[in-house]
């Protein structure tokens, strides 16, 4: 080393956070690399420190103290002490960073408070499944505003009654079936599957009906009734386009639409 050599700023505190960012990389120093991933303004550059560091007292304290999301996710990721993680699963601001921490936590205690507690559903789902709290999966597949979440909550109940109930009253027909099924009561299953049916059926004729605004009648045919509804398996959005389809001349409007027995007088006019 030149005389000079010595005066010269080491590149781990260099203004260019590209060369901090190859620095980092060279770096084995603990306190160095210490002092970096707790006071280098670049939040990658103090992952980076991170990364090189082992001593879970030194990410803990970090973790606490960190306003990187960035930063923290590395931590989280690294750690496996109760205490660190048990915080960061409470205590940190970002949803995300917390699910990683409680993917991690197999505590019964710590898991069922954050079932309970936690601000992001999605959390404290996840809690309860790992604890298998029914108690909290019926009151969010009963009760939870989204339906991915309720559908999440369906796949985890055991409950045969909490599950015929939501079968029989959640607003959306496919968690309906979902929760019929997880049953594995066959009559209950069958005639679940009988009322989605007929609920089909009946939407799709008068989904049809009411699409038909014109008068205009410049041509008609007519088409079987079961063309169109088929046992209710077909969804009412796509009536149109099968009534289309069967219609000779694809290029048409429907105006009208009579339902006269097993028939449907359609009429319709070139477009």
């Amino acid at each position: 080393m030149g005389l000079f050599d010595r005066f010269k700023t080491p590149k781990w505190k260099d203004e260019n956070a590209k060369v901090r960012m190859e620095a980092v990389k060279e770096i084995d120093d603990p306190e160095i690399l210490i002092y970096m991933a707790k006071n280098d303004k670049n939040q990658y550059i103090r992952a980076d420190a991170i990364e090189k560091i082992s001593d879970e007292s030194i990410l803990a304290d970090i973790v606490k103290n960190d306003d990187s999301s960035h930063v923290r996710e590395k931590i989280v990721k690294k750690v496996e002490k109760k205490s660190t993680l048990t915080y960061i699963a409470k205590n940190d601001p970002d949803n995300l960073i917390r699910l990683e921490a409680i993917k991690k936590i197999d505590d019964k205690f710590v898991l069922k408070k954050i079932a309970k507690d936690d601000k992001y559903d999605f959390n404290r789902l996840y809690a309860a499944e790992k604890i298998n709290e029914e108690s909290i999966l019926i009151d969010f597949a009963t009760n939870n505003a989204d339906k991915e979440i309720r559908k999440e909550a369906i796949e985890h109940i055991e409950d045969v009654n909490a599950l015929k109930k939501i079968a029989k009253n959640d607003s959306d027909w496919n968690l309906r079936l979902l929760a019929a099924q997880r049953t594995n009561d066959e009559v209950f299953i069958n005639d679940v599957n009988k009322e989605f049916n007929l609920k089909m059926s009946t939407q799709s004729k008068e989904y049809l009906e009411r699409y038909i605004n014109s008068n205009v009648s410049d041509a008609m045919t007519k088409i079987e009734l079961s063309d169109l509804v088929n046992d209710g398996t077909i969804q009412c959005e796509n009536d149109i386009d099968r009534l289309a389809k069967i219609l000779p001349d694809k290029n048409i409007l429907v105006t009208s639409v009579k339902r006269n027995g097993n028939e449907l007088e359609v009429n319709y006019r070139s477009i």
